[in-house]
């Protein structure tokens, strides 16, 4: 079963008369560990589907969060080892310690937790040795 994702899909305005609209809409489901094993316990999942207008080909990107690497491959963004989990601001400033300092202040600035404690985000990292880019 689907449930909205907490942010709504809007289209970005396009920033010059060249530019083409993106239009994303995002899933968020459990689905259980193996489809064969019933007992497994349910691991969410984020769909992304992704289109633009003036019939450029959309992409679609599932987003499996147990932190195990999986491999993914679009027109867009070629071949691409991603993984995602749930996480926490201070795990990304802990994990990242020595070794991206300065990516992980980036990504940890800005949230507000009205709880006492750690805010819960999404952590997704994608590879592609091929074309020699990292995205987090």
């Amino acid at each position: 079963m689907y449930a909205p994702f907490p942010s709504p899909a809007l289209p970005f305005p396009p920033t010059s008369p060249y530019a083409t609209p993106l239009i994303q809409h995002d899933r968020t489901a459990d689905e259980s560990a193996a489809p064969t094993a019933p007992t497994s316990p349910a691991i969410p999942h984020i769909d992304i589907e992704q289109s633009a207008t003036g019939g450029i080909k959309g992409t679609t990107e599932t987003r499996t969060l147990d932190w195990t690497w999986r491999p993914h491959s679009d027109w867009l963004f070629g071949d691409v080892m991603a993984r995602s989990r749930f996480t926490t601001v201070g795990d990304v400033r802990a994990e990242a310690r020595g070794k991206r300092d300065e990516d992980a202040e980036f990504m940890a600035e800005g949230w507000v937790d009205e709880r006492d404690g750690e805010v819960t985000v999404v952590e997704s990292f994608a590879d592609n040795e091929g074309r020699g880019w990292t995205a987090w």
